[in-house]
C-alpha cells in the first residue's frame, strides 16, 4: 500500500525539480544596480538640523494666517505653529500627520503610506493644545520623541477646535526633499 503511493509523490517532485533547475540555467539573473565600494549607500533620513517651514492655510477660519516650521535634530522632531486671527481665548488642538511615498512609485500609481496613530482609522496624532491668546495669536511647540525626517515624506499639521471636534481651522503641509 505505501510502495504504490511513494511513486505517485516521487515522480512529480522530481519532474518540478529539473523544470527548476532547467528554468533557473535558462532564465537570467534579475540585474542589480552596482553600487561601488568606496561609495555610501544614500541615507533616508534629512541632514541633521534640517528645518522645513510651510505657510497655513485657512479652512473653517477665513481671515487667519500664519506659519508652521518642522526642524529635525536627530534626536526628536521640533513642531512650532503660529496661527494669527483666531478668536482670544478659544481651545484649539494641534494634530500631526506623518506618511512616505514608497521609493521607486510613478507619481500616479502611488499612494501615501500611512504612519500609525492615535486614531486607527488615519496617521494622525494629537500633539497638543493650545489657546489664542488675547491678540488672537495662537503659538504651540512640541518636540516629538524619536520622530526623525524621510526624504519624501508627507507632513500635515492641523489646528482643530477644542478636543479635535470642528475643523480644520488651518492646515499647513510638508512635502520633505
Amino acid at each position: 500500500m505505501y510502495s504504490a503511493s511513494l511513486p505517485s509523490f516521487t515522480v512529480p517532485s522530481a519532474i518540478m525539480a529539473g523544470m527548476v533547475l532547467i528554468l533557473g540555467a535558462i532564465v537570467p539573473a534579475s540585474p542589480l544596480p552596482e553600487m561601488p565600494f568606496d561609495r555610501a549607500a544614500v541615507a533616508p533620513f534629512v541632514d541633521l538640523g534640517t528645518c522645513l517651514e510651510a505657510p497655513t492655510i485657512p479652512f473653517a477660519a477665513p481671515g487667519t494666517s500664519g506659519r508652521a516650521t518642522l526642524c529635525d535634530d536627530g534626536q526628536d522632531l521640533r513642531v512650532t505653529l503660529q496661527v494669527r486671527g483666531l478668536a482670544p481665548g478659544e481651545e484649539y488642538t494641534a494634530w500631526f500627520g506623518y506618511g512616505t511615498v514608497p521609493r521607486g512609485c510613478h507619481e500616479t500609481s502611488c499612494r501615501l503610506i500611512d504612519t500609525p496613530g492615535d486614531d486607527p482609522a488615519a496617521s494622525t496624532h494629537r500633539i497638543g493644545e493650545a489657546s489664542a491668546q488675547p491678540s488672537g495669536v495662537l503659538e504651540l511647540e512640541r518636540e516629538l520623541a524619536d520622530v526623525h525626517l524621510l526624504h519624501g515624506a508627507q507632513v500635515t499639521l492641523q489646528l482643530l477646535g477644542d478636543g479635535g471636534r470642528a475643523g480644520p481651522y488651518v492646515q499647513s503641509t510638508f512635502v520633505v526633499p
